[in-house]
């Protein structure tokens, strides 16, 4: 039986990843969104000496990452009086497959004033259910998330989409804020997807996030749009928002190819 995670942790740097995890393209690899939540986790849980906040994280995927055994490695490279920064390995076998860098930035309360935007159109409980446009003879991260819309089609341009994890991140945990909003933000280029998924493929090679603030809540709002260029390269930005409104954003940068 599959937990009901995305991951089974052995230790504190090994994983399991299960079914959950599976991604659109191969019933061999895993989704992004998984891997950078993961990923987001370990650099949550290195020490800090003062009171700091992720504020950014930014992904480069260097090849497929396997449904297979998988080693994390984070550590602080730079430590300022206003600044951190922190870099993590994930590697399967000895092989590197992705290499990740945060910044953790000083917090301090301040008098300033917050600068709220919109909240997405609908809430989730008043937006209609949807799934990704994809129909695999595989389960996988298409299955194990929730999704509404509060604007637009899912896969049919720009799009306003609440995503909800079924299961967990890592087994017998409670994934923090920052950890679910990753976990969605790299389906930004799927439910805003401008082309057939049964004659097309678009990757993502990387996944920027930044965070303005912690997102509030269970089910995050991607407000995503991608666009492409005829030379088969292309982008996709999502504004993340929860019910009280954006929180951060995300990129990725696409490279769009036929099956093979």
């Amino acid at each position: 039986m599959t937990p009901d995670a995305f991951f089974v942790s052995e230790d504190d740097d090994h994983w399991q990843p299960t079914q959950h995890a599976v991604g659109p393209w191969s019933p061999e690899h895993l989704h992004g969104g998984p891997v950078a939540a993961l990923i987001a986790r370990a650099v949550e849980r290195l020490p800090t000496e003062r009171p700091r906040r992720l504020v950014r994280l930014h992904l480069d995927f260097l090849r497929p990452v396997p449904l297979a055994r998988l080693h994390s490695h984070a550590a602080i490279e730079h430590s300022g009086r206003s600044v951190e920064r922190v870099v993590v390995h994930l590697e399967a076998d000895g092989q590197r497959l992705c290499v990740a860098r945060a910044l953790r930035n000083r917090t301090e309360a301040l008098a300033v004033p917050d600068t709220p935007g919109p909240p997405p159109d609908r809430p989730p409980q008043k937006s209609e259910p949807a799934r990704l446009p994809v129909d695999l003879p595989w389960s996988g991260y298409h299955t194990a998330m929730r999704l509404r819309v509060a604007r637009g089609t899912v896969g049919a341009g720009p799009v306003q989409v609440w995503m909800q994890p079924k299961v967990a991140l890592v087994a017998g945990e409670t994934a923090s804020p920052v950890q679910r909003a990753l976990i969605a933000a790299d389906a930004a280029s799927g439910v805003s997807a401008i082309l057939d998924w049964r004659a097309w493929r678009f990757l993502n090679g990387d996944l920027d996030v930044v965070f303005t603030r912690p997102p509030r809540g269970d089910w995050v709002c991607l407000d995503a749009v991608t666009e492409l260029a005829r030379d088969g390269l292309g982008t996709c930005s999502s504004v993340l928002r929860d019910a009280d409104g954006p929180f951060g954003r995300s990129t990725q940068a696409l490279v769009v190819q036929r099956p093979r």
